[in-house]
């Protein structure tokens, strides 16, 4: 019975890309609080009290991107939710390069929040499907990509 775990059935997602997705998004995310105190303090000067409550709304817009993709997870198809979830993050991010004046970062932090619970949850959801590996094994590996894309970022 053991060795039947480690058999991959042709439908089933393949780890790895899990933790690169998993991996990247922990960098980028690292970069998130540090990057936006500095530059809207320094270059855009904004109040820290005022930054506060613009990664407020970032943790809380992640928030229910976590709870909305949850619930579209056990009702649509994983494989587009999260090629959504990704396209729209990097418009998102293309759009704060673009334009990344005061107020309208609020808006972008706002959405990336809202992206990041999004994808994050889906890569959970997604996981719980693997029947290839132990899900012990699943999630420790997925906890050790968020942890080392945080010391990378």
């Amino acid at each position: 019975m053991h060795g039947k775990q480690n058999i991959q059935p042709d439908d089933e997602i393949k780890l790895h890309w899990l933790l690169l997705g998993e991996l990247f998004t922990w960098i980028g995310a690292s970069f998130i609080w540090p990057l936006t105190s500095v530059y809207l303090n320094k270059r855009l000067h904004v109040s820290l009290a005022m930054i506060g409550i613009v990664l407020l709304f970032n943790c809380l817009a992640n928030m229910l991107g976590s709870f909305v993709a949850g619930w579209a997870y056990d009702h649509f198809n994983p494989y587009y939710l999260i090629i959504a979830g990704a396209g729209l993050d990097a418009v998102v991010l293309f759009g704060m390069a673009a334009n990344h004046t005061w107020p309208i970062y609020w808006v972008w932090m706002t959405l990336t929040g809202l992206l990041g619970g999004w994808n994050g949850a889906l890569i959970n959801s997604i996981a719980t499907s693997i029947k290839s590996k132990p899900g012990r094994y699943v999630f420790n590996t997925i906890y050790f990509a968020q942890n080392l894309g945080v010391v990378l970022g």
